[in-house]
Protein backbone atom coordinates (compact mmCIF):
# COMPACT_ATOMS: atom_id res chain seq x y z
CA UNK A 1 0.00 0.00 0.00
CA UNK A 2 0.95 3.56 -0.71
CA UNK A 3 2.80 4.77 2.58
CA UNK A 4 1.18 6.63 5.43
CA UNK A 5 1.49 10.70 5.11
CA UNK A 6 1.25 12.01 8.82
CA UNK A 7 -0.75 15.38 9.24
CA UNK A 8 -1.75 16.46 12.62
CA UNK A 9 -4.63 18.53 14.28
CA UNK A 10 -5.53 19.94 17.79
CA UNK A 11 -8.86 18.33 17.61
CA UNK A 12 -9.93 14.97 15.76
CA UNK A 13 -13.67 14.16 15.44
CA UNK A 14 -15.36 10.15 14.99
CA UNK A 15 -13.25 7.92 12.97
CA UNK A 16 -14.70 7.27 9.30
CA UNK A 17 -14.83 3.66 7.74
CA UNK A 18 -13.93 3.35 4.08
CA UNK A 19 -14.71 0.26 2.08
CA UNK A 20 -13.75 -0.74 -1.40
CA UNK A 21 -16.02 -2.79 -3.90
CA UNK A 22 -14.81 -4.81 -6.77
CA UNK A 23 -15.48 -3.81 -10.62
CA UNK A 24 -17.61 -6.72 -11.51
CA UNK A 25 -20.05 -5.79 -8.77
CA UNK A 26 -23.18 -4.22 -10.48
CA UNK A 27 -24.95 -2.69 -7.29
CA UNK A 28 -22.91 0.26 -5.69
CA UNK A 29 -24.82 -0.13 -2.26
CA UNK A 30 -23.45 -4.01 -2.24
CA UNK A 31 -20.71 -5.07 0.29
CA UNK A 32 -18.45 -8.23 -1.03
CA UNK A 33 -15.52 -10.06 0.67
CA UNK A 34 -12.68 -10.46 -1.81
CA UNK A 35 -12.05 -14.09 -3.38
CA UNK A 36 -8.27 -15.22 -3.79
CA UNK A 37 -9.06 -14.05 -7.66
CA UNK A 38 -8.59 -10.40 -6.35
CA UNK A 39 -5.85 -11.10 -3.78
CA UNK A 40 -4.21 -12.68 -6.75
CA UNK A 41 -4.74 -9.35 -9.12
CA UNK A 42 -3.51 -7.03 -6.51
CA UNK A 43 -0.39 -9.35 -5.79
CA UNK A 44 0.34 -9.22 -9.97
CA UNK A 45 -0.10 -4.84 -10.22
CA UNK A 46 2.39 -4.57 -7.74
CA UNK A 47 0.57 -4.80 -3.61
CA UNK A 48 1.92 -6.28 -1.32
CA UNK A 49 -0.83 -8.66 0.11
CA UNK A 50 -0.67 -9.04 4.05
CA UNK A 51 -1.07 -12.08 6.06
CA UNK A 52 -4.30 -12.46 8.04
CA UNK A 53 -2.90 -11.77 11.14
CA UNK A 54 -1.07 -9.05 10.19
CA UNK A 55 -3.81 -7.47 8.32
CA UNK A 56 -6.36 -7.24 11.25
CA UNK A 57 -3.84 -5.50 13.37
CA UNK A 58 -4.95 -2.19 14.09
CA UNK A 59 -3.88 0.90 12.20
CA UNK A 60 -5.45 3.51 14.31
CA UNK A 61 -5.61 3.98 18.14
CA UNK A 62 -7.39 6.52 20.59
CA UNK A 63 -6.61 7.11 23.96
CA UNK A 64 -8.66 8.89 26.55
CA UNK A 65 -8.61 9.58 30.53
CA UNK A 66 -11.30 11.36 32.57
CA UNK A 67 -12.09 12.24 35.64
CA UNK A 68 -15.03 13.68 37.14
CA UNK A 69 -15.57 17.43 35.67
CA UNK A 70 -12.95 16.71 32.70
CA UNK A 71 -11.40 14.38 29.98
CA UNK A 72 -8.41 14.46 27.82
CA UNK A 73 -7.22 12.38 25.07
CA UNK A 74 -5.26 11.67 21.71
CA UNK A 75 -5.60 9.52 18.60
CA UNK A 76 -4.57 8.67 15.56
CA UNK A 77 -6.88 8.03 12.40
CA UNK A 78 -6.07 6.73 8.93
CA UNK A 79 -7.37 9.23 6.21
CA UNK A 80 -8.34 7.06 2.66
CA UNK A 81 -9.45 9.34 -0.54
CA UNK A 82 -9.45 9.75 -4.22
CA UNK A 83 -8.29 13.03 -5.26
CA UNK A 84 -8.99 13.94 -8.78
CA UNK A 85 -7.24 16.23 -10.56
CA UNK A 86 -9.01 16.59 -14.35
CA UNK A 87 -8.11 13.58 -15.64
CA UNK A 88 -5.36 12.41 -13.42
CA UNK A 89 -6.88 10.21 -9.78
CA UNK A 90 -4.15 10.22 -7.07
CA UNK A 91 -4.71 7.70 -3.87
CA UNK A 92 -4.28 9.65 -1.21
CA UNK A 93 -3.65 8.25 2.21
CA UNK A 94 -2.35 9.56 5.42
CA UNK A 95 -2.52 9.40 9.04
CA UNK A 96 -4.27 12.35 11.51
CA UNK A 97 -3.22 12.63 14.67
CA UNK A 98 -5.18 14.63 16.98
CA UNK A 99 -6.02 16.14 20.80
CA UNK A 100 -8.52 17.79 22.90
CA UNK A 101 -9.52 18.00 26.46
CA UNK A 102 -12.83 19.70 27.86
CA UNK A 103 -14.85 20.11 30.97
CA UNK A 104 -17.30 21.33 33.02
CA UNK A 105 -16.67 25.20 33.86
CA UNK A 106 -16.66 26.12 37.39
CA UNK A 107 -19.63 29.23 37.77
CA UNK A 108 -16.80 31.45 39.32
CA UNK A 109 -12.69 32.35 37.74
CA UNK A 110 -10.18 30.96 40.34
CA UNK A 111 -9.61 34.50 41.31
CA UNK A 112 -12.67 35.13 42.11
CA UNK A 113 -13.63 31.83 44.14
CA UNK A 114 -9.88 31.43 45.96
CA UNK A 115 -9.81 35.21 46.54
CA UNK A 116 -9.71 34.96 50.50
CA UNK A 117 -7.12 32.04 50.44
CA UNK A 118 -4.90 33.37 47.44
CA UNK A 119 -1.82 32.60 49.23
CA UNK A 120 0.55 29.59 48.62
CA UNK A 121 0.04 27.27 45.80
CA UNK A 122 -2.46 24.79 44.56
CA UNK A 123 -1.02 21.62 42.09
CA UNK A 124 -2.99 19.21 39.88
CA UNK A 125 -1.14 15.64 38.92
CA UNK A 126 -2.83 13.24 36.75
CA UNK A 127 -1.79 12.01 32.90
CA UNK A 128 -0.13 12.76 29.66
CA UNK A 129 -1.77 10.79 26.59
CA UNK A 130 -0.18 11.80 23.07
CA UNK A 131 1.41 11.55 19.59
CA UNK A 132 4.71 11.44 18.41
CA UNK A 133 4.47 13.78 15.41
CA UNK A 134 8.77 12.95 14.76
CA UNK A 135 7.58 9.43 13.57
CA UNK A 136 6.13 8.76 10.03
CA UNK A 137 4.33 5.98 12.53
CA UNK A 138 2.88 8.22 14.79
CA UNK A 139 3.35 6.47 17.88
CA UNK A 140 1.70 6.82 21.14
CA UNK A 141 3.64 8.70 24.17
CA UNK A 142 2.24 8.34 27.81
CA UNK A 143 3.52 10.48 30.90
CA UNK A 144 2.72 12.34 33.81
CA UNK A 145 1.10 15.74 33.64
CA UNK A 146 1.18 18.28 36.79
CA UNK A 147 0.16 21.75 36.75
CA UNK A 148 0.92 23.76 40.05
CA UNK A 149 -0.02 27.39 40.23
CA UNK A 150 1.03 30.54 42.72
CA UNK A 151 -2.00 31.68 44.16
CA UNK A 152 -0.71 35.56 44.87
CA UNK A 153 0.70 35.97 41.27
CA UNK A 154 -1.52 33.03 39.37
CA UNK A 155 1.54 32.22 37.93
CA UNK A 156 3.31 28.76 37.62
CA UNK A 157 4.27 25.57 35.73
CA UNK A 158 2.93 22.87 33.63
CA UNK A 159 5.34 19.80 33.73
CA UNK A 160 5.35 16.39 31.63
CA UNK A 161 7.56 13.78 32.88
CA UNK A 162 8.23 10.45 32.16
CA UNK A 163 7.28 10.68 28.63
CA UNK A 164 7.56 7.02 27.18
CA UNK A 165 6.75 5.88 23.71
CA UNK A 166 5.59 2.82 22.41
CA UNK A 167 6.62 1.77 18.87
CA UNK A 168 5.62 -2.02 17.54
CA UNK A 169 4.69 -2.24 21.09
CA UNK A 170 8.26 -1.23 22.20
CA UNK A 171 8.57 1.11 24.71
CA UNK A 172 11.17 3.63 25.13
CA UNK A 173 11.94 6.79 26.31
CA UNK A 174 10.69 9.71 24.71
CA UNK A 175 13.38 12.27 22.94
CA UNK A 176 12.35 14.65 25.39
CA UNK A 177 11.13 12.80 28.41
CA UNK A 178 10.82 15.74 30.68
CA UNK A 179 9.02 19.10 29.59
CA UNK A 180 8.28 22.35 31.40
CA UNK A 181 6.11 25.42 30.76
CA UNK A 182 5.77 28.63 32.71
CA UNK A 183 1.90 29.83 32.42
CA UNK A 184 -0.15 31.91 33.72
CA UNK A 185 -4.33 31.72 34.75
CA UNK A 186 -6.33 34.10 33.27
CA UNK A 187 -10.05 33.31 34.53
CA UNK A 188 -10.70 30.11 34.46
CA UNK A 189 -7.90 29.02 31.58
CA UNK A 190 -4.27 28.90 31.65
CA UNK A 191 -1.64 28.77 28.64
CA UNK A 192 1.83 29.77 28.07
CA UNK A 193 3.25 32.77 26.10
CA UNK A 194 4.60 30.80 22.96
CA UNK A 195 1.28 29.21 22.39
CA UNK A 196 2.77 25.55 23.39
CA UNK A 197 0.21 24.37 26.33
CA UNK A 198 -3.47 25.87 26.69
CA UNK A 199 -6.14 24.34 28.94
CA UNK A 200 -8.23 25.07 31.74
CA UNK A 201 -9.74 24.77 35.23
CA UNK A 202 -12.84 22.97 35.67
CA UNK A 203 -15.24 21.51 38.45
CA UNK A 204 -17.50 23.48 41.00
CA UNK A 205 -14.16 24.60 43.42
CA UNK A 206 -11.52 23.88 40.63
CA UNK A 207 -10.76 20.65 41.39
CA UNK A 208 -9.73 19.97 37.93
CA UNK A 209 -7.06 20.58 35.07
CA UNK A 210 -7.10 19.55 31.38
CA UNK A 211 -5.47 20.88 28.31
CA UNK A 212 -3.73 20.01 25.28
CA UNK A 213 0.15 20.42 24.46
CA UNK A 214 1.61 21.23 21.12
CA UNK A 215 5.25 21.89 20.87
CA UNK A 216 6.64 21.43 17.32
CA UNK A 217 10.04 22.34 18.14
CA UNK A 218 12.64 19.70 16.35
CA UNK A 219 13.86 17.65 19.45
CA UNK A 220 9.99 17.79 21.12
CA UNK A 221 7.70 17.16 18.29
CA UNK A 222 4.53 16.31 20.24
CA UNK A 223 0.75 16.56 20.28
CA UNK A 224 -1.07 15.49 23.70
CA UNK A 225 -4.08 15.69 25.19
CA UNK A 226 -3.27 15.99 29.42
CA UNK A 227 -5.30 16.49 32.43
CA UNK A 228 -5.16 15.77 36.58
CA UNK A 229 -7.20 16.46 40.15
CA UNK A 230 -5.91 18.46 42.93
Amino acid sequence: MPAHTPDAHRDFGHLGVCSSIMAYCNEPRDMYEPSELDFGFLADIGYEVLDAETASEPEIYGYGAWGSYSAWGAGVERVLELDDQGSDVFEVDRLRAGADAFGVAPSMTFSELHSATLQGSMTWTGSLLGVDLGSAQLPPVFGDAELSVDLTSLEGTASFDNLTVYTESEASSFRSPQLDYSIEVTGNAFADVAGHVAGGLFGPSHEEMAGVLEDRGSTINLLAGFGGTR
